[in-house]
């Protein structure tokens, strides 16, 4: 589920280019990267919104819901099992130590994750579905079965 999640972030930042023109090849486009840009270039509102949340310190102690950190604490744990001993397995090697955080915690936290991605997603295609109502060729249509002709 972390990559499924972490897809969606490519996702999200592959709408934005095409939505907003911002004109980087689809092949150079890593969410993170792409979203700090469009912040420093000032490209989009949005931009600002979603980087300040994958910017957003982890904080164990804070008892607000959501937990702030969801998508760092993510992004390092799947970095850590890309690249590293596997964060699923308790483990002690000359790399260092291994705590299997519990499996519900990390559900808890890609949970998370996945509902402001998808809060993002929402966000940008209605507002873009907003902006160019008459677009659709359904627009005109007649859909209400009820109605006799």
């Amino acid at each position: 589920m972390i990559y499924r999640v972490s897809i969606l972030w490519d996702l999200l930042a592959q709408l934005c280019n095409v939505i907003f023109h911002t004109g980087v090849e689809i092949n150079k486009i890593y969410y993170y990267r792409y979203f700090n840009k469009q912040v420093k270039n000032n490209s989009f509102e949005l931009a600002k919104e979603i980087k300040e949340y994958l910017d957003e310190k982890e904080d164990i102690n804070s008892h607000a819901n959501p937990w702030p950190g969801n998508h760092m604490f993510l992004n390092d744990y799947r970095n850590r099992m890309t690249h590293q001993v596997a964060p699923s397995i308790t483990s002690i090697s000359s790399l260092g130590h291994s705590l299997k955080p519990p499996a519900m915690y990390v559900l808890h936290r890609v949970t998370e994750d996945y509902y402001k991605v998808f809060s993002f997603l929402c966000k940008l295609i209605n507002d873009f579905l907003k902006e160019y109502e008459g677009w659709l060729p359904t627009n005109n249509l007649n859909i209400n079965s009820d109605e006799k002709e």
